[in-house]
């Protein structure tokens, strides 16, 4: 009987103090539920989705501006209600720029371009272009992709 009183705990006969797995599984997912209740309580700000769409924009709109200076050719931007295209002069016409050089876009998340539709913004061969001014609109948020006439992109919040 003595003998069943003193059962060793492990290999080397030491009681290990700590916590067991159930404790340790039991603190774990209360820490998942509560992390998951703070990223459900944290709201996105609409301003933040519309800036971010500007600016997905405006480096678009450089790396087409680059285009025109690198190639020497004139580069245009089509800008309509759905999304933007880029396409450069060849031959006396717009001719697509291939989808992999310059990705083109579509509007995410209800954003669209006030105004008329099919607005070409165009880069010379040294990166000039006609100043232009897009305002960019979703719900009751606006922002505005201003391209000065050296081509300085910059968006206006």
């Amino acid at each position: 009987m003595a003998e069943l009183a003193r059962m060793q705990t492990s290999a080397t006969g030491n009681r290990q103090a700590g916590f067991t797995l159930v404790e340790l599984l039991v603190v774990l997912f209360i820490l998942g539920i509560v992390s998951a209740a703070v990223v459900l309580s944290i709201r996105d700000d609409p301003k933040d989705a519309l800036v971010g769409e500007a600016e997905r924009f405006a480096a678009r709109a450089q790396a087409a501006q680059t285009y025109a200076v690198i190639n020497g050719c004139s580069t245009s931007i089509l800008v309509n209600h759905s999304g933007y295209t880029f396409s450069r002069r060849a031959q006396g016409q717009w001719q697509p720029i291939a989808d992999n050089v310059i990705p083109h876009g579509t509007w995410r998340s209800r954003t669209r371009p006030l105004g008329k539709s099919d607005i070409r913004i165009v880069f010379d061969p040294v990166g000039l272009t006609v100043p232009a001014r897009l305002h960019l609109v979703q719900v009751d948020q606006d922002v505005w992709v201003e391209i000065g006439f050296d081509g300085k992109i910059q968006v206006a919040a």
